[in-house]
């Protein structure tokens, strides 16, 4: 979450062990976008399928999101830039374990719109973690921090035999175009009525 809607103190990164065993967090570290030590932090383990946080200000993220059923590890040094940086996780002595590049113009739901980046797959090929398609954008406003993501992004849809996604990823960028034009969405809205005013057209 690296561009909260309004500027507001509340940026995190999640951290899920993707394995069948559980993990040793004590010498995994951010060394790059933000610093963070685990072995300082209040998360030493990670379970199979369990996810953790690291936050900008412990105050800011209790106060919109609680920390009741999250595991919050504690707070980060420095801030996550919202144009897009270099992001790494190592263990030890620098062995990498993640090491990826985002950009602010993947997903324009993320950047200030509230809306946090999300890994489309968690365990798929590092290569794809520094590509707009390894990214959505949350359903949810303000993402789902220490929860599974909410789901395909505002827009976006895997319709029955779409096997490649080209559905969804056409949806989903279809919807951030309009998006960025100033166009609103109302879910959950009956239409009743469709008026043309020479190339415009209200609901």
């Amino acid at each position: 979450h690296y561009h909260p809607k309004d500027d507001l103190d509340e940026e995190f990164i999640e951290v899920m062990n993707i394995g069948e065993v559980p993990v040793d967090l004590s010498s995994v570290s951010f060394t790059e976008g933000v610093d963070f030590r685990f072995a300082d932090g209040a998360v030493a383990f990670l379970g199979p399928g369990e996810r953790a946080v690291v936050v900008e200000s412990l105050p800011d993220f209790r106060a919109r999101y609680g920390t009741a059923g999250i595991l919050v590890a504690g707070e980060f040094m420095g801030s996550l830039s919202y144009g897009g940086e270099r992001i790494v996780l190592t263990y030890g002595v620098n062995a990498v374990i993640q090491d990826f590049t985002f950009d602010d113009a993947w997903h324009p739901l993320t950047d200030g719109e509230g809306h946090s980046l999300e890994a489309v797959d968690p365990a798929g090929p590092q290569t794809g973690w520094s590509q707009a398609a390894g990214w959505r954008a949350s359903s949810q406003q303000g993402g789902t921090p220490g929860r599974p993501g909410g789901g395909p992004p505002p827009g976006g849809l895997r319709l029955p035999g779409d096997e490649t996604g080209d559905c969804n990823l056409f949806t989903e960028r279809l919807a951030e175009i309009c998006a960025e034009r100033g166009v609103t969405f109302h879910y959950g809205v009956e239409t009743d009525r469709l008026l043309r005013r020479k190339s415009e057209s209200d609901g």
